[in-house]
């Protein structure tokens, strides 16, 4: 069963229309770029660690972003706030657990945010979502490493955390903790450098606050960030030019270029 064009396209359309604000509490590495990725989709990006603005960010903001990709002692208290003010007003959070299964540390982190309840959608790489559903799985730093079986993994989490949960890689995998969906697509020029994957959360944040729709909005933010990938690699020669060109495209889908959505994504057996 094909998922509802329909449902697609209101998620992806109310981006023109809402100019959704997301509250990123992300990392040092990528920040500027998921904000120059919110701002080519017309969301409005906030970033900022500060412990005293958890509570008055979370109550505005149309969505939040908790990336752990560059994770301190101090960083802990932040986001574990951020996620319990956001369950409280209703906002809702995409967890990016960068780094999952690399060290102790974050582990726990992970763990004491998915603790708060606040968590609308977990989205990392294949072997980070298959260590969190408990599968063996490697981690080489904070890059993607040995995943055996990520459609399982999407399944398990969401049902084990009641929550979305999002597998990327090769192919991208999207459980609600019933159905999961596979999305096929995008450019291994993604993968020849940092940051990549936290501008896909940054895309995920901003389709759900401006939708409302967790599941619909996932899956668009995917095939958007897929073909805007595609496109960004016909016209350049490496990963400097892959960069702008990339935004170029999110900036052109974000208003009004056409893009295959359903023909991306297909629902997989349990």
């Amino acid at each position: 069963m094909s998922f509802p064009a329909k449902r697609l396209e209101g998620a992806w359309g109310a981006l023109r229309g809402r100019c959704p604000l997301v509250y990123h509490l992300t990392n040092g590495v990528a920040m500027a770029e998921q904000a120059h990725v919110s701002l080519a989709v017309g969301a409005s990006p906030v970033m900022s660690l500060c412990i005293e603005e958890t509570q008055s960010f979370s109550g505005v903001a149309d969505a939040i972003l908790i990336n752990i990709g560059t994770p301190s002692t101090a960083s802990r208290e932040i986001l574990e706030r951020a996620a319990l003010a956001a369950k409280e007003s209703g906002r809702p959070v995409v967890l990016d657990p960068v780094g999952l299964g690399a060290t102790g540390f974050r582990n726990r982190l992970v763990r004491s945010i998915l603790d708060t309840g606040g968590i609308t959608v977990v989205k990392g790489n294949a072997s980070e979502i298959c260590f969190l559903a408990g599968q063996p799985a490697s981690v080489r730093g904070v890059d993607r490493g040995f995943s055996p079986d990520p459609a399982k993994a999407v399944l398990d989490v969401a049902r084990q955390e009641n929550l979305f949960a999002v597998a990327t890689g090769q192919i991208d995998w999207v459980s609600d903790g019933e159905r999961t969906w596979a999305v096929e697509g995008g450019n291994p020029m993604l993968e020849s450098f940092s940051g990549s994957g936290c501008w896909l959360g940054s895309l995920v944040a901003a389709c759900i606050g401006a939708s409302g729709d967790p599941l619909g909005g996932t899956l668009v933010a995917l095939c958007a960030f897929d073909s805007a990938a595609e496109a960004a690699a016909s016209l350049s020669r490496g990963p400097g030019s892959f960069r702008a060109h990339f935004l170029d495209a999110l900036h052109d889908l974000a208003h009004g270029a056409s893009f295959r959505m359903t023909e991306r994504i297909r629902e997989v057996a349990p």
